[in-house]
């Protein structure tokens, strides 16, 4: 039993000290078996604007960025790291099914959302990056052990396959989570720039990421590099404990599921995981959610791109180095990623402010300049290309999330269902991509740019249809 979206009507009223919006919020049950709940038909209350939270989405970033930091160099160079212990496709094999359960926790993050606050639902997320960490942590260990039973590839398989599965819930979790927070931090007239403001300190974590991994992976080899991120990720899901709660009208905290006490003073039932999956399955059938299929494609394949295709074609280029050394060099790419991510972060939440179409043209175009570049570094080998591949590539992956996130608050009145569903149609589409990049790489690389094409001629001529 719940109840369905909120009827918002708004007054303003202003003084000398502060600006305050009066808002009255009708719920609309959806069964009248209660008189209880008949009766609770108006809310009404008093909430200052949120131009006052950004310390609230800024320290969220902030600690985002410490745990991105342990986890987004193991994330994008893990397909190299396995490698090195004769591990060939455990990399791309952990990124693939963390994709699916990232996927299939989206579909369920609502249900188990309702259940937490946002302090202890974002230190339960965060522990599942902590226990993937770890495994490479043990992996790597290996090496030395390979003929020891935990140490078999068969064992070491099924290890990644637990830890991946808590990292994707896990990520999952703390995304759905993290819209919320920042939705309960923002009006209408600065949600781009509260997720621009969000994103550009989590994306800090490609910049310090990439200097840990290029640091790490040199001073004190692969055990020491993934013992040192172990305790970062660690450090970082504590630290979840001190995230600030927004405070917000009951009838909304009730709305998103996030004050327990709120629920049961109004006689509102927990819905079930299963009708909770049925309902995010049915609202993704709607034909305004089925139009954000191609950015959803796009974004999937970028990030699928990114981490099981980019890091091998830059190693192509350098295989006459040594392995350390091509490790290396791999991190001073994804470092100027980084960079690219931060940078993308500001422009793409600013310009949807000002231009909401003229930001996604921008992200098509981005995607389509990775792809021409990837393509004119793998067939000249020109390791230096990648570096202008690297500037593009944020606003592939950072940008993007921006841009498409903050338009499907726009396009839709419900806060919850609409992030729930395109975050899980998009990594069930990454994990089927990196599939796929595995499945291409037998036959013919070229074959990988091919279907990257595919994915951007489509998603720009699908424009009309969701900007």
């Amino acid at each position: 039993m719940g109840f369905e979206e909120p009827i918002h009507r708004t007054r303003s009223t202003r003084s000398s000290e502060t600006s305050e919006e009066s808002v009255i919020v009708e719920l609309q049950p959806y069964s009248n078996k209660s008189s209880t709940k008949e009766s609770v038909k108006e809310y009404e209350g008093t909430i200052r604007l949120p131009d006052g939270k950004i310390f609230h989405v800024a320290f969220l970033g902030f600690t985002f960025m410490l745990l991105y930091t342990a986890y987004n160099p193991v994330q994008n160079m893990i397909s190299l790291l396995f490698e090195e212990i004769g591990e060939k496709y455990l990399g791309i094999y952990a990124l693939f099914v963390g994709q699916l359960a990232f996927a299939a926790g989206s579909l369920l993050a609502p249900q188990i959302a309702a259940k937490f606050s946002y302090r202890i639902g974002f230190f339960i997320g965060a522990f599942g990056f902590v226990l993937l960490i770890a495994v490479g942590k043990f992996a790597s260990f290996c090496s030395h052990y390979k003929d020891t039973f935990m140490c078999q590839s068969s064992s070491l398989y099924v290890i990644v396959t637990i830890a991946s599965c808590a990292q994707g819930q896990g990520s999952s979790l703390i995304w759905y989570m993290q819209s919320l927070f920042i939705f309960d931090c923002s009006n209408e007239n600065n949600k781009g720039r509260m997720f621009g403001i969000f994103m550009a300190l989590m994306q800090v974590s490609q910049i310090s990421g990439a200097i840990i991994a290029t640091i790490g992976l040199r001073e004190f080899g692969t055990e020491g590099f993934f013992m040192f991120q172990t305790f970062l990720s660690f450090f970082s899901a504590l630290l979840f404990l001190f995230v600030k709660t927004p405070v917000i009208p009951a009838s909304i905290h009730t709305f998103n599921n996030k004050d327990k006490n709120n629920s049961e003073m109004l006689g509102i039932e927990p819905a079930k995981a299963t009708s909770n999956i049925k309902r995010l399955i049915d609202f993704s059938r709607r034909d305004k959610m089925q139009s954000f299929r191609p950015p959803m494609l796009l974004v999937a394949f970028a990030f699928a791109f990114m981490v099981g295709a980019m890091p091998k074609l830059i190693s192509l280029s350098l295989k006459k180095l040594p392995q350390t050394e091509i490790n290396e060099k791999v991190g001073l790419i994804f470092l100027v990623l980084g960079c690219s991510e931060v940078i993308a972060s500001q422009v793409s939440g600013r310009l949807y402010d000002r231009n909401r179409q003229l930001s996604v043209k921008a992200i098509i175009f981005f995607n389509l300049s990775v792809l021409l570049i990837n393509l004119i570094a793998f067939k000249t080998s020109s390791y230096h290309l990648y570096f202008a591949a690297a500037l593009c590539f944020g606003f592939c992956d950072a940008g993007a999330q921006i841009v498409f996130s903050t338009l499907l608050t726009s396009k839709f009145v419900e806060k919850s269902e609409p992030q729930a569903v395109f975050r899980s149609m998009t990594y069930f589409a990454s994990a089927g991509f990196i599939l796929l990049f595995m499945i291409l790489e037998q036959f013919s690389i070229e074959l990988q740019f091919l279907s990257f094409a595919i994915v951007v001629i489509y998603a720009w001529r699908c424009f009309p249809q969701f900007a």
